[in-house]
């Protein structure tokens, strides 16, 4: 792999082990750097922001990240590149070849654990969508276009609502808004289900006897929970010509998708209000890997992980175990602020260190 200024690395062409990459170094370093590099090159986007500006280098206007990875239909080289703007242009190609952003996407996803997979739990419904709908668009690739298609339909209609159009007018777009919004409910419900049982595994093996069960539940409005697809489109259109004094006093769409969530209850009750901040990280990360898990059934691959500050805010029991699950036949990227973190006392991995920015062999360890 090989950045061009992004953030403070160097850009010194890299080479990784198979196996566990074990990240040291100091803060402010650039160890999370190296791993959000990676996890751009593979996802496209930063999983610590979605502003661009912020990860190129100081003082330039454009960053890239290149690499080469081995999957299942071999080697293939993958370039992400983009310039901050504004407005802000990416360019992305695989095999030297530009490619279109859902085709990129399913090249080489990146799963990634971080302080951020607390906002899975803690955070507003937004995150537990984008990641139900991320896993989803990765199992069924036709899920992109449907929520294209929705989030068109209601820019539409609430752009007609706006504007104080006729009803006739906004009734046009709320035909497509509610056929759409029926088909991204139900991409989503089949997704939750695959992943409910996967995450109940996950969650087994993460947690110690005290920690409470948890389950995983689509939360929408009521009316519509146990429905077909014809009946939520019908049930939509229904609402949406119901509902259109209401929503052109709000300025916008009030029902829908948009506004759904994933719950995450013990004993019927949000999880959130229940659990320690350590239960908190591990129930995020117990959510990735499980939608790891299911993605790499579906795809007959193992792929990549990278986990950010592994020790930090888990004991050493749940970090252990963490690992365990984690490492299963995977190539792994991990950082610690410590040389040789008591988790990795019965696992082999090859260490490196980054120093202002850049990343160097250290060598192999193995049950240090």
């Amino acid at each position: 792999m090989q950045t061009s200024n992004f953030r403070n690395l160097t850009g010194e062409r890299l080479v990784f082990s198979k196996g566990i990459n074990l990240i040291s170094g100091r803060n402010g370093e650039g160890k999370t750097n190296l791993l959000e590099a990676i996890a751009t090159l593979g996802n496209v986007r930063s999983f610590r922001t979605r502003n661009v500006s912020k990860i190129v280098a100081q003082g330039k206007n454009r960053f890239a990240v290149l690499g080469e990875v081995v999957g299942r239909d071999g080697k293939v080289i993958l370039e992400t590149s983009v310039d901050v703007g504004p407005p802000v242009r990416r360019r992305l190609s695989v095999g030297h070849k530009s490619v279109s952003a859902p085709e990129y996407l399913l090249t080489f996803p990146v799963v990634a654990l971080t302080r951020e997979d607390s906002d899975l739990v803690m955070g507003p419904p937004q995150g537990r969508r984008s990641f139900l709908d991320r896993l989803t668009f990765q199992l069924d690739p036709g899920h992109y276009d449907r929520l294209i298609r929705y989030r068109k339909g209601l820019a539409n209609r609430n752009a007609a609502l706006g504007v104080g159009a006729t009803d006739r007018e906004i009734e046009a777009w709320e035909v497509e808004l509610a056929r759409y919004a029926a088909a991204v409910i139900i991409a989503r419900r089949t997704t939750l289900e695959r992943i409910s049982e996967r995450f109940s595994a996950v969650w087994e093996a993460l947690s110690v006897s005290e920690f409470p069960r948890l389950t995983l539940r689509y939360k929408m409005e009521a009316w519509g929970e146990e429905n077909s697809h014809e009946e939520l489109e019908k049930q939509y259109r229904e609402r949406y010509a119901g509902q259109r004094r209401r929503d052109r006093d709000a300025g916008f769409t009030l029902s829908g998708p948009h506004r759904h969530d994933v719950a995450i209850e013990a004993a019927g009750r949000l999880a959130r209000d229940h659990l320690s901040t350590g239960q908190i990280k591990l129930v995020g990360a117990g959510l990735r890997i499980a939608a790891l898990e299911l993605l790499e059934a579906a795809r007959g691959e193992t792929l990549p992980v990278l986990i950010d500050d592994v020790d930090a805010e888990l004991d050493q029991t749940s970090v252990q175990r963490l690992m365990i699950r984690a490492s299963s036949n995977r190539q792994l990227f991990v950082t610690s602020a410590r040389m040789r973190p008591a988790a990795f006392a019965q696992l082999e991995a090859t260490r490196l260190r980054m120093e202002g920015g850049v990343c160097r062999a250290i060598g192999e360890t193995a049950n240090e």
